[in-house]
């Protein structure tokens, strides 16, 4: 079995070089209807690169994992209709109402749960496939021998965060501009010297990891995991976009991870078990 990876461009032009660099699908982000996206794409930007990445042989996933307010309401029914007639591949959605109008507008887009923070065990993910998920995307708060058993535990089809920032506190408040500060900063700990990127955007406040997840994918093979997301959020995108094409190409050596003077970790993933 063939891992397949998931990525996140910032625009449309990196899009296409993320492709050309072996991407397998191109996660895209709608402003109001997307929680942490490196970036947001309008609907003639979702309408070129899906035609661009089905000619590649490759997939497009449109990420609506935003709570819906009222007016997220009326606007994620518009982007469902519009999305279907483009031919977007998949929807990523966390929202119980998002889930319900998917279910009751006839949409025939399948979805994946996006379960970042909640989806811990195989009788989560098998609810979900009830009422009507392809798949989920497991919490990142997970240890190896836990994603081997809900693995073994379900029949979706799964996939794992296993490149970059993961975010550690959402808040719906603008904290930075409470604060005077830029859209986006980073926050030092005094005591453990580490650095933590802050980003506020129009669904809040978000404070990611200070390391920067990076997980062997020989390792998701053999654990049968079908999918990666390899994430750009809190990262330069030039950088990232550096790193993803070495990931793809499979030519990732310990001399780039040295130059790019950021901290990598396993996060969750290499602990034996976590306390919940």
């Amino acid at each position: 079995m063939e891992v397949r990876y998931s990525v996140t461009p910032f625009d449309e032009k990196q899009a296409q070089r993320l492709l050309e660099a072996g991407a397998s699908d191109l996660v895209l982000g709608i402003e109001r209807l997307t929680l942490r996206s490196p970036g947001y794409f309008s609907r003639e930007e979702m309408r070129n690169i899906t035609a661009q990445a089905h000619g590649a042989e490759a997939t497009v996933t449109v990420r609506c994992n935003a709570l819906l307010d009222e007016g997220g309401v009326g606007l994620f029914r518009k982007e469902l209709s519009f999305l279907e007639e483009i031919g977007v591949d998949r929807l990523l959605l966390l929202d119980v109402g998002a889930i319900h109008i998917w279910r009751t507008s006839g949409c025939r887009i399948p979805f994946y749960v996006d379960g970042e923070t909640v989806l811990t065990s195989a009788e989560q993910c098998r609810f979900f496939t009830r009422i009507g998920a392809q798949g989920a995307i497991l919490s990142r708060e997970l240890t190896e021998k836990e994603i081997s058993r809900i693995k073994e535990g379900c029949d979706a089809n799964i996939m794992v965060q296993a490149f970059g920032h993961t975010c550690l506190h959402h808040s719906k408040r603008k904290l930075l501009t409470i604060h005077g500060t830029k859209s986006k900063e980073r926050i030092r700990e005094a005591k453990t010297g580490k650095s933590y990127p802050v980003e506020e955007n129009a669904m809040g406040t978000h404070v990611y990891s200070a390391e920067v997840l990076l997980l062997d994918d020989r390792r998701f093979e053999e654990l049968g995991i079908e999918e990666l997301l390899l994430d750009g959020n809190a990262m330069d995108r030039e950088e990232y976009e550096y790193l993803i094409c070495k990931i793809l190409r499979h030519e990732l050596l310990a001399e780039d991870l040295r130059t790019s003077g950021m901290d990598f970790g396993t996060g969750f993933f290499g602990r034996e078990e976590t306390v919940r």
